[in-house]
């Protein structure tokens, strides 16, 4: 397991996707967001802003999420710090959400109801109203 300790920007919980700013801070991983759309891993523990916050890169311990569904690909939701699963439709969400475009940021696969392996890779961007899910 791939761990690294970041300067929190804000608040953040266990299971927050977290994005790294250019100054080395990370927040809440937001794809619509310039600044913090790119997704660097998950918070391990709670962190305050400021503080110290450790993150996973490649593997999550257990325990971290609940209810996700094993084999089931899951990315960061259009609003900040959140997770979905693949089967949602994040084209309806972009469209509604008003913003033009976003990055769609996979995290991983879920192994079990509490963890996923992380799988982190280039995100595509969504363009409002194209028909890629």
């Amino acid at each position: 397991m791939s761990f690294g300790t970041f300067t929190a920007g804000e608040t953040v919980s266990p299971g927050t996707p977290l994005a790294v700013t250019p100054a080395g801070v990370v927040y809440p991983c937001c794809p619509t967001n310039p600044t913090t759309r790119n997704l660097v891993g998950i918070a391990i523990e709670s962190g305050f802003a400021g503080g110290a916050v450790r993150v996973a890169f490649d593997v999550m311990p257990n325990n971290i999420f609940t209810d996700l569904v094993p084999g089931e690909q899951y990315y960061t939701g259009l609003s900040s710090g959140t997770i979905l699963s693949g089967s949602h439709n994040f084209n309806i969400e972009l469209q509604d959400s008003g913003f033009p475009d976003a990055y769609l940021n996979l995290i991983g696969t879920a192994v079990n109801a509490t963890r996923l392996n992380l799988e982190r890779a280039n995100p595509r961007i969504l363009m409002s109203g194209s028909s890629t899910t």
